[in-house]
């Protein structure tokens, strides 16, 4: 268990981004809007009168074998409108064709998709399936780790040095060095952290050689231009997490995971506005017509104990009634705005419509129910047309013609090349962490 815990904090702070899959579809001219694996239903049409040629959106894989399965990529709402499983292609099984062998083999879409399965489960694992990658002997474990004498195979057809899962199949903990180490530096932890940039350094055999070749003193708070807007400095404040504090404009890490070096060294200032934001201890009470604008009032200067909060912390919300205030399309103002207020200071659609206005239902954009037939999708753009007054002209006027998904070809380069995208997985590799630890 001590080895897990401490690759997990090495692959945690060492390696942070983790890549995951890859995903790949041909773009020659020609090729279908149905991803590989997937064929075109008959007589379907896109959700609009162009039909997305994105394919997929991007997710968060909980796991390598996600990727591989191409879980982790959602199909777009055309993708869905016009496409369906293709069963006689490895990329549309309903089930994984190498699971009797998953631990030496596993399906891989961006390579495999396309082949033709089979019929018999022997037919789909020889045709879909792909060997997993053998771990290298030389030159693939981190600072910190070492080789294991029997590892597994890896996750892909290759080993990926930067992935968890592989570094975990492949490597254990070199205790000889600082990497290896479990988390070390608790006897001064107060002071000093275990430096990730000294896993590879030799630990030494004693407590005091280990703290020394292994630990690096914590970060002092500065004490002026550290702290953010509405924050003050701490009168006695903790050390940082690191060698250096961070300050929170630029701290990329999750706070979820990595101590805040701002909430170590700052606190509110109850002579700033922050101090009396809503949801906190003592929070403004503004009247009607007023709100408290966390983009701007931060850092406001106010009465220390909230005396002159509510007025000092407080900006009015434009009127509904005041020149400029204006409302989506399809809406118009309501026939009454006294005491309506907008959203915020701003008086554009976004602060103002959903208080100052009503659908005009004279437009389309303010007909209460969908006039266009399955053909045709509601236009977006013609939200301020004139609707007409029966059915054949709001039809005429406020649809669009959908794309037949039979007519739609992916444009693209004349070769059979191949567009990946690479995603980014440190949620992946968090979870992985988290599975080395349970």
């Amino acid at each position: 268990m001590a080895d897990k815990k401490m690759i997990a904090l090495v692959l945690a702070l060492a390696t942070g981004i983790v890549r995951a899959g890859m995903h790949s579809e041909p773009t020659a001219v020609g090729a279908t809007l149905c991803p590989v694996g997937m064929k075109l239903k008959t007589g379907s049409y896109c959700t609009t009168n162009n039909c997305d040629t994105t394919r997929y959106t991007t997710t968060t894989c909980n796991s390598y074998a996600e990727c591989m399965l191409d879980a982790c990529y959602a199909p777009t709402t055309d993708v869905g409108a016009c496409c369906v499983a293709d069963t006689t292609k490895c990329g549309g099984l309903g089930s994984d064709p190498c699971s009797a062998n998953a631990a030496t083999k596993v399906y891989v879409h961006a390579t495999k998709a396309g082949e033709t399965a089979g019929s018999t489960a022997a037919d789909k694992e020889t045709n879909c399936c792909t060997a997993r990658g053998t771990c290298p002997t030389t030159g693939f474990c981190p600072a910190g780790l070492k080789l294991r004498t029997n590892p597994n195979k890896c996750q892909g057809p290759t080993c990926d040095s930067a992935l968890p899962a592989d570094q975990y199949t492949c490597c254990e903990a070199d205790t000889t060095k600082c990497g290896g180490l479990a988390p070390y530096c608790f006897a001064n932890a107060a002071t000093k952290f275990m430096d990730p940039t000294k896993a590879g350094a030799t630990a030494g055999s004693t407590d005091t050689e280990k703290e020394a070749n292994c630990c690096t003193a914590k970060g002092t708070c500065p004490t002026t231009g550290f702290c953010s807007a509405g924050m003050k400095l701490r009168t006695n404040p903790n050390k940082c997490a690191g060698a250096a504090c961070v300050p929170a404009s630029s701290d990329t890490c999750s706070s979820a995971t990595y101590t805040n070096d701002e909430n170590t060294c700052c606190e509110l200032d109850d002579t700033k506005c922050l101090y009396y934001a809503p949801g906190g201890a003592s929070p403004v009470s503004c009247a009607a017509g007023k709100y408290f604008d966390t983009a701007t009032a931060a850092g406001t200067a106010t009465a220390a104990g909230g005396a002159d909060k509510n007025t000092d912390c407080c900006t009015a919300k434009a009127a509904c009634s005041a020149s400029g205030t204006s409302c989506s399309a399809g809406y118009k103002k309501k026939s009454t705005l006294t005491d309506l207020y907008c959203t915020s200071s701003a008086t554009n659609a976004a602060s103002c419509s959903a208080i100052c206005c009503e659908p005009d239902t004279t437009k389309c954009g303010g007909l209460s129910s969908n006039p266009c037939s399955s053909t045709q999708f509601r236009d977006p753009t013609k939200a301020d047309a004139t609707a007409g007054s029966d059915a054949t002209a709001k039809k005429a006027n406020c649809c669009t013609a959908k794309a037949s998904c039979s007519n739609f070809v992916k444009g693209g380069t004349a070769s059979g090349a191949s567009k990946s995208e690479t995603m980014l997985a440190l949620t992946l590799g968090m979870f992985a962490v988290a599975a080395l630890l349970s």
